[in-house]
């Protein structure tokens, strides 16, 4: 006999499935005070983060998930509760079989192997950091960099940072300039407006030489820092993507690399996070983050560490319960080194971890060690990661 809590619950499985199908209801007020109570959200976080490892797959990798809940339950497949359960359990297997990361991965024919994946490739690139100009003039930002043809695009270096001048004093055409930061290098950048912009390693950031019109817009592959200048009759937007985070002056930090999870935290002021047709909005509040879904779509604001999202800015690695996987990543974009993983359980394992990004990588994965889970050991460029 169904207690009167099975009912309820069938019924908020049922709801959360109608959410998940349809981003305009995600939006509603009713939905949105549905959301406070802390069972309804945890209930959907869950299911958005199972069904977003089912999207992920390879469909080839994909199991056949009728067959397969036949196999554990042979009567008809009709309860919304069955859904959810199907996609935690579904998830949870194939887990044994994807490859989380950049898609390179090594894997013998008889199913047995040594490495499980390389998530982090090493690159060749030269690191340096380099200004694109807009007649497409590639400028290496050293002590060395042309001071003269920096001048003559509106942009001088100025305290390790590349400044650009006040649009009232620039000289020539309006231009996009494309500033790139190589794996292992942060940089400053300070646009005509007076915004302060990081770029994390390996980010990429367009932008005007100087704003004109009526928005001031850029655009970010990668990770950066904005600390944007105040201006009501302009407001700043930084796109990624397809999603979009408008201000008017305010500090936050937009972490977009490809392969991996995507985020908006507010560190003070206000922004409203949307996709580019203006359809899906989401206004955050200082302390608050915001996951992007593989299609930028916005999933549930959180109350986070704010550390864990810009320590970088003040080159630590922070991060806190964040996955094995997540951590090697970072690890490996700021040494350029590859990440092995010899055992797909150790990806998944979480860790509280905090290190200088000053420091060799071999002092970093000695702390590594110390937590007592795996074994990281660094040869020639390439970290591997077995277990203990």
């Amino acid at each position: 006999m169904k207690t009167e809590e099975q009912p309820r619950q069938e019924q908020d499985y049922e709801y959360a499935l109608q959410a998940l199908d349809d981003w305009t209801f995600r939006q509603s007020e009713e939905f949105i005070a549905w959301l406070e109570e802390e069972s309804h959200r945890t209930l959907f976080r869950e299911m958005m983060d199972s069904r977003e490892a089912l999207m992920n797959l390879n469909t080839q990798m994909a199991p056949d998930v009728e067959k397969a809940w036949k196999r554990v339950d042979p009567r008809p497949k009709t309860s919304s509760l069955r859904k959810y359960y199907l996609w935690t359990v579904s998830a949870a297997a194939i887990a044994l079989l994807i490859i989380i990361g950049y898609p390179f991965f090594s894997i013998t024919e008889e199913n047995t192997y040594a490495e499980v994946a390389i998530v982090f490739p090493a690159s060749e690139r030269v690191q340096s950091i380099e200004l694109q100009t807009g007649d497409g003039q590639i400028v290496p930002i050293t002590d060395q960099a042309d001071k003269q043809l920096l001048a003559r695009r509106g942009a001088h270096l100025e305290n390790e940072s590349l400044r650009y001048q006040d649009a009232s004093e620039a000289e020539g055409p309006m231009a996009t300039h494309i500033l790139s930061t190589p794996r292992g290098k942060n940089f400053k950048l300070v646009l005509e407006d007076g915004t302060e912009v990081w770029l994390n390693a390996e980010s990429k950031l367009h932008y005007p030489n100087r704003f004109t019109g009526r928005e001031r817009k850029v655009e970010l592959e990668g990770e950066a820092f904005f600390h944007v200048a105040k201006d009501a009759s302009r407001p700043f937007i930084v796109k990624s993507g397809t999603a979009e985070t408008r201000v008017l002056g305010t500090e936050f930090n937009f972490r977009a690399y490809p392969h991996e999870s995507r985020h908006v935290t507010l560190v003070s002021g206000s922004v409203i996070v949307s996709d580019t047709q203006k359809e899906n909005e989401l206004r955050l509040t200082p302390g608050e983050d915001a996951p992007l879904d593989e299609n930028d779509l916005m999933l549930i604001p959180r109350k986070v560490d704010i550390n864990e999202y810009v320590a970088w800015k003040e080159d630590l690695f922070c991060f806190r319960e964040a996955q094995l996987v997540e951590i090697m990543k970072a690890i490996g974009r700021w040494y350029n080194l590859a990440i092995v993983f010899t055992d797909e359980a150790s990806m998944h394992y979480h860790f509280n971890f905090w290190a200088e990004r000053t420091d060799q990588p071999e002092q970093v994965l000695k702390l590594l060690n110390q937590v007592g889970k795996v074994k990281a050991t660094l040869e020639g460029n390439r970290i591997t990661i077995s277990k203990l």
